[in-house]
């Protein structure tokens, strides 16, 4: 790992990362985008490359995406509607009731969940939404499954970090001081 922030696990390896995530699907974008009535100004907190700002972009005023990692941000796409900074999900620069959505794609388990919550709280406007976005593995068919599956969880199971078991159980593991809203599931194709 070449980075020494703590949290930092994909730096390393950002430009494989940009090439080999998968893409969120249009529906969930704008299932998302539609949670709130004003769509201004939206925080893609640790967005990675950019896989939920790009998209996002396309719905909101102005996307402010941001990550721990220099090296990601580096291999964001591009766009007018984007601003990258490097800060860390539990203290930004942001001003108080800032946004009027925070999304978090595949990232709130690795997360200070008290500290990310208090930055939540300081800089959502009121009657904003926090909307936190995972996936599990992919699934092809019972026999690939099988032994994906087998790899996962008998292979490389004790490699993972203990925080990724928040995302093995569909985040229903993290502590989430807000009203709940029921979400349809949403299927990546690909």
């Amino acid at each position: 790992m070449s980075s020494q922030i703590p949290g930092d696990l994909f730096s390393g390896h950002a430009k494989d990362y940009a090439g080999f995530r998968p893409v969120y699907p249009e529906e969930l974008i704008h299932y998302i985008s539609h949670l709130v009535r004003y769509r201004g100004v939206v925080w893609d907190c640790a967005c990675g490359n950019g896989q939920l700002s790009l998209p996002l972009a396309g719905h909101f005023n102005l996307v402010m995406a941001t990550d721990i990692s220099e090296q990601q941000i580096a291999h964001a796409p591009g766009h007018k509607g984007i601003m990258y900074t490097v800060q860390r999900a539990e203290q930004t620069d942001f001003p108080d009731e800032y946004f009027d959505m925070i999304v978090i794609g595949q990232a709130i388990h690795w997360f200070d969940h008290d500290a990310f919550y208090s930055e939540v709280n300081r800089v959502l406007a009121p009657d904003g939404v926090i909307v936190a976005v995972g996936y599990g593995l992919m699934t092809i068919n019972e026999e690939v499954d099988a032994v994906l599956n087998h790899f996962y969880k008998n292979i490389t199971g004790t490699y993972w970090p203990t925080e990724r078991a928040h995302l093995d159980a569909g985040y229903t593991t993290i502590p989430w001081p807000f009203d709940t809203i029921e979400t349809p599931s949403f299927e990546m194709s690909h």
